[in-house]
Formats: C-alpha cells, structure tokens, sequence
C-alpha cells in the first residue's frame, strides 16, 4: 500500500507489473494460514520472565514480547505474547533511527502489557540488535540531537526497571517483521518459540558487546559548547583555525553550508550569548566578518604572520600590487587592500576593501547570496557590489561561475545546443534519376475564388515536392490538407515524374506559431488516420514515408529553401488579387519552371563555355525559360544512334553535375565547431518558440540518437507533460552547477 502511495496511483488505475506480481504471489500464500497452529496457553508452572525483542529495516520496523516460564523440573518454555509492526515512514530515515522507533514501539507495548498481564514477573529483557541504540539508551538524552533525545527520553522513563540488552541480527525474531515472510518460511522460523539461546541459564545468553569509537560517537559534539539554532541538525565545533596547512575543523564545518544568509544568523545568534546588549544588526555585521577573519587565517596564513611581524610580502607574491595591510575589526586581525584609494571622498571600507579569496566555497556562497539578494545582478552589476566592501582575487571569474550556474538566469537566457554540421546525405551526392528522392512540404494557405456572385473565397494550398539530388521542384495545387487531397497530388506527382523511393516531410513543423486557422489544419493534415493512409498508399507503391524529427526545419532545409523561393514569386505576382483554382494552377506551373531553370552553380563571364546547368537539364534536357535552340538531329540517324545520343547527353549533364554543382556543397556553411554531445541523463530546457523561455518545460534526456560518426542529433526528453523527441538544436542543457 505504500508502493502505491508514492507512485500517486489513483483507485480505477491498474497496478505495475512487478506490484502486481507480488500482491498475486501473497494473495496465493495466504491460503496456508490455516496449517499455522498457535497454543493458546504460554505459562508454565513456577517462574516467569518477559522478553521482549525489536529490530527494523529500511521498509519496516517492529517488535515482539514472549512469555520464558520455567517448570518445576527447570525445563524452560518459551511463547510468543503480542507483536506490533509499522512501515517505515516515507521520509528518509537512517536505519539506527528507524532501530531506535522499533525500541520505541517496543518500550510502549511494553507498558500497555504490564498492566493486563495477570501473574507477577521475575524480570524483564529488552533486546535490540542495533549497538548504536543501546548506546544512546545507555546516556542521558541531552546529549544526543532533538530526534534521538526526544525518543531515548521516552523509552528511559518508560522502561527504567528493564534490562536492555543485545541480540545477534541471525537470532532476532523480530528481524521477520522488518523484512517480511510467507506462511512456509514463518512456520519454519524461530518467530512462535524465539530464538534458543533464551531457554538456556541467564549467564548463557550472548553478552552486550563494548561500545566504543561506533557511530554514534558523531551525533554527539566535540565540544563543551553546543547550539542548535532553527531546528539545526547540524554541531557547531566553534573554535580557531589549526596551525597545519590543512583546512581546519571549522572551514571544513562552515563551507557545508550553501545559504550563506542561515550561516550568517547563526553566528549572529552564538554572539548574542556573549553580548546581549548588541541588536541584532550589529551582530550580522560582526558575524560576517568573524567568518571572513576565520577563512583569511586559513587561505592567507603566510601573508597574516609576515605583516604581523612588519615584513614586507615576497617580491613574487601574487598580492603584492594590492599593498594588503592588517587592521584590528571587531578584535580580530583583519587583512584589507591598501591600493591608492585612500585620499579619495569614499567610504572607508570602500577604500580599503576585506581581502577574500577566490577558491573558497564560503565566498562564493556569499557571492551567490548577493546575487540572490539584488535581485539577480548581472556580471557587472554584482561585482560593483562586492567592491562597496570586499576584494575578491580575480572576482570576476568567481561571480562569472555563480551567475552562470544560477538556474532562474539560465532560465531567462539559455543557450541552445548544437553540433559541427553533419555529412551530406548519399542521396544529395549520390547520381540518380531526378525526384528517386523527395522531400515534400506545404505553401500556403492562398485565397481563391469562384467568381460567382453569393460564393465566398476559398483557400488553396500548394504542395511542393523537391528532388534531394538535383534540386528540381515540382508543384501541385491542392484544395485542402486532407489526406484525400495530398493522396490526388501526390498520384498527379507520381504520374509525371515517376515513383520516388523515399519520400521525406516536416512533421507539420512550419505550423507551429501560426494562426488558430492553420492550428486546425495540422490536426487534420497530420493526424494518424490521415498518416495511416498516406503510409498504407506508399507503401503499396514501394515508397518509403519518411518524417524529419519535430520541430527541427534544420533537418529539412532542402524543401523549406523550395518552399521560401515560391513563396517570393507568388507573393511579387498575386499581391492582394484572388485568383481562380485555374488560374492559381496556371501561375505555380509558371514559378515551377522558373525555379527549375535556375542555375546549380555560378555562371561564367566567358561566352565559350557551356550554358549553365539547371535542373531543368535533367528534366527535359534544357532549360525551360530559356531561348530554343534549333535542333542538331539528322532524319539519317537510326532509331539506336538517336537513343545513345539521348543518354550521352544525360550523362554529360551528370558529369557536369559531380564536376561543377558537387563540389559546391563540400564547404560548411555553419556550425563548424564541435561541440558537446548531450547524454543520458542530462537535464535540459525544452524551447518552444510562441513562449518565453522562463515557461519553457524542463526535461531530462533518456534516450539520445547519435549519426554514423557518434555526434548526438536527436533526443527524447522526458517532461511532466510525457515524453518528446527534439532535435538538439531545440533543447538548452541546464549547466550542472545549477
């Protein structure tokens, strides 16, 4: 029930695998308890000792009480009483604490049995198996923290005639309760009779072991002085740093604490002990100064003792420029900058700065609490700051690490990934018959009419296909995103160009960010009963349905540069006009073959080269727009002399292809750096372009896809809205000091 609990399952959800599992398997054993058979007398006729047992573990804890009676011919018995059993809490507990509430529940059943058990006893042991608890039990309450003292208070003033004692974990009965058992294992255990040393003579039994330099030696203090200061778990060993070179106990203590505010109260409430008489903020004041006195003793100890002694700084000192002094503040040597400052209308801890230095954790904790408290200042900004009253050695790359961790600035601006540019695809370098691959995407919407009166517009859309090799564009007019009407575009495509062996598209990634119109229209164009019969059509036909990962238009470059090259000239011709479906048809077969006639590489200034290569070349052997030049053919050639001159000329075009347009595309336009793969694991920032990145959902990266060469492109990314597949350029790693 408390698996169930922390997975937040509700009543009508069905139950994981492995719950499931074991309720079947406890389910089935409960059949058996009817072969377990428990006496229902426990005293024999003389003497009688109560034993009672406890023991825990990390799921539950509890405890046991038997009944050792001795006959008249000194044989021993030994029965089980009572037993009570609690899961443990879901907070986490250290498993002596969780020992010592199975000692607590032991002590409480313990008194509730006194008083309605009906005959008189010899005596009474309490056994644990736990020696850290039978040691706080052994001392006064005070000295152990608020958990442990609160408890052993209890259990002492409940148990004061009780013997406690210690048990063997093999032979602890109550170590059934903590861990569990079927009916089969517990009808074989010790659990009904207790284990067997107890029915041998008092001097037999196992003796308590000597407890010393164990761990529970650290919950108590060093020192004679102890403060616990808001509910603080934590002892304060308040003394001077060690004369060694190594970190005193005292830095070692401080530089645990991350809030620099809460170690700051803290002292200030040590020396309201001593000075009563001083408010509150004098004491902060004297407390942050007191703890930068303690980390200068420790981080500029050589520096301290040769301006005590009135010598002057080694000639390589990094400090040396900074004229450092040493001031008596608040009754300790405090080292401060000299600089040049001094004559200057300023204040004097302006002038003459707290020296600090710049790879201590308790700097930058304080740094860190600045930057809190004025309302995260940038670089600049903190820096001016410190500077009122502290000199950080080499500040600014210490406030650089402590702004560029802080998550809620991240938060505002993150950084993106990306990675080096990836090898082109074979199919963009690879000789083929145009359009074997193709990308595909949507143009529009674009308003049409009838031109009847009583007839409101329409829209229209255009669906650019693209050939991966030669760049051709090929264009078709649709009515609407309906599955129907992209199948009708796509069998017109298939009918002029032929069949194509992969066919690539966006995943609706140009919708996103648009209108409330075109939100609908990806609903429809891109659901999956429409992807259904798109992929059973190209699958009939031997096409391979293709999507580019979402959101990423990077991936389709090719078809979004086709896409935004039509765009130009429909926009230029149409303007604000509505033209008819004919018309609208008339004008985009008029823009396909203008972008099938620009040129692949750059034109030439000398008149006795070649024309340029288009794609139309490979198309229809020319270019579409261009001027018609008079044809070259003699009525004399055979029929096979016209065919090789064909394809001679469709290698030509091909041999220029890979000679002049191939090499074009060998240089790197962006991303020509590596950079860092994301992994597994890794927490990121999920971008959404119509929201500001403070609303941007954070995720963490479960699965990450890498290219031929091991560099990450794609990743899933599990968020508290489920799981999304994201290129890298779309997601923002979330530095790991933040």
């Amino acid at each position: 029930m408390q698996d169930l609990w922390i997975l937040k399952a509700n009543w009508d959800e069905s139950l994981p695998m492995n719950l499931h599992s074991q309720w079947i398997e406890f389910r089935e054993n409960l059949k058996d308890v009817k072969k377990i058979s428990v006496p229902r007398f426990v005293l024999a006729e003389k003497r009688v000792a109560r034993v009672k047992i406890a023991d825990a573990s990390k799921r539950a804890f509890g405890c046991c009480i038997y009944i050792r009676s001795i006959c008249v011919d000194n044989d021993v018995t030994m029965q089980l009483w009572s037993a009570k059993s609690r899961v443990a809490p879901l907070k986490t507990l250290s498993l002596p604490k969780l020992e010592l509430l199975a000692a607590e529940l032991l002590s409480k059943l313990v008194t509730k049995t006194k008083s309605n058990f009906p005959i008189s006893i010899d005596a009474t042991y309490l056994w644990v198996d736990s020696e850290i608890v039978l040691d706080w039990l052994s001392e006064h309450p005070s000295n152990w923290n608020t958990f442990v003292a609160n408890r052993v208070s209890l259990i002492q003033e409940q148990t004061k005639t009780c013997n406690w004692r210690h048990v063997p974990s093999k032979s602890n009965p109550a170590d059934i309760i903590s861990r569990g058992a079927y009916v089969d294992e517990l009808s074989n255990s010790i659990w009904f009779a207790g284990p067997s040393f107890l029915k041998r003579d008092c001097c037999e039994w196992p003796p308590n072991k000597s407890r010393k330099n164990t761990n529970a030696d650290q919950e108590r203090s060093r020192n004679s002085t102890i403060m616990t200061v808001n509910n603080l778990k934590k002892k304060i060993p308040y003394e001077t740093c060690s004369e060694d070179n190594s970190k005193s106990s005292f830095v070692t203590w401080v530089e645990t604490f991350s809030d620099f505010e809460k170690l700051q109260r803290i002292f200030a409430n040590l020396l309201g002990f001593r000075r009563s008489v001083k408010s509150m903020a004098e004491r902060l004041d004297e407390a942050l100064v007191r703890i930068f006195y303690c980390v200068q003793q420790h981080y500029f100890k050589e520096e301290i003792e040769l301006l005590l002694k009135n010598r002057e700084l080694p000639a390589n000192s990094k400090y040396k420029n900074l004229s450092i002094f040493v001031e008596d503040t608040y009754g300790v040597p405090l080292l401060r900058v000299g600089g040049r400052l001094a004559k200057a209308a300023l204040p004097y801890d302006a002038k003459h700065q707290i020296l600090l230095p710049n790879n201590s954790e308790i700097v930058c904790s304080f740094v860190r609490f600045l930057h809190f408290k004025y309302l995260h200042a940038g670089t600049q900004a903190l820096m001016a700051i410190v500077r009122q009253r502290f000199w950080i050695f080499h500040a600014r790359g210490v406030i650089r690490k402590i702004t560029g961790s802080c998550l809620q600035c991240f938060r505002c601006h993150p950084k993106l990934s990306n990675q080096i540019t990836g090898d082109l695809p074979s199919s963009r370098v690879t000789v083929a018959r145009p359009f074997t691959v193709t990308g595909v995407d949507f143009c529009g919407p674009i308003t049409t009419t009838y031109l009847l009166r009583g007839y409101r517009t329409t829209k229209s859309y255009i669906a650019v296909f693209i050939c991966f090799a030669t760049k051709a564009v090929h264009m078709e007019v649709v009515s609407d995103l309906t599955a129907k009407a992209f199948l009708a575009s796509l069998k017109r495509f298939v009918a002029r160009r032929g069949l194509c062996l992969k066919l690539f598209c966006d995943n609706a990634t140009n919708f996103v960010g648009t209108r409330k119109e075109l939100e609908e229209m990806k609903c429809k164009f891109f659901d999956q009963q429409v992807q259904g019969k798109i992929s059973k059509y190209c699958t009939a036909n031997s096409i391979e349905f293709h999507h580019i990962p979402p959101r990423s238009p990077h991936f389709g470059g090719l078809w979004e540069a086709a896409v935004k090259s039509a765009k130009y000239h429909l926009a230029r011709i149409l303007g604000q006009s509505h033209l008819t479906f004919e018309e609208l048809a008339t004008v985009v077969a008029e823009v396909e073959a203008v972008l099938n006639s620009r040129p692949l590489t750059t034109l030439s200034n000398d008149p006795n080269d070649e024309s340029v290569l288009t794609p139309a070349h490979f198309l229809t052997g020319g270019p579409l727009v261009g001027t018609v030049e008079p044809s070259v053919d003699s009525e004399e050639w055979s029929h096979k002399d016209r065919w090789l001159r064909i394809s001679a000329i469709q290698q030509h075009f091909w041999r220029r292809w890979s000679a002049e347009y191939l090499h074009e595309l060998q240089q790197k336009v962006k991303w020509t750096k590596k950079q860092k793969n994301l992994n597994e694991g890794d927490m990121v920032l999920v971008a959404e372009e119509n929201l500001p990145s403070k609303q941007w959902l954070i995720g963490r990266v479960l699965k990450v896809t890498r290219d031929a060469k091991g560099w990450v492109r794609v990743a899933d990314v599990k968020t508290k809205n489920g799981e999304v597949r994201r290129a890298i350029h779309k997601l923002a790693p979330i530095p790991s000091e933040c």
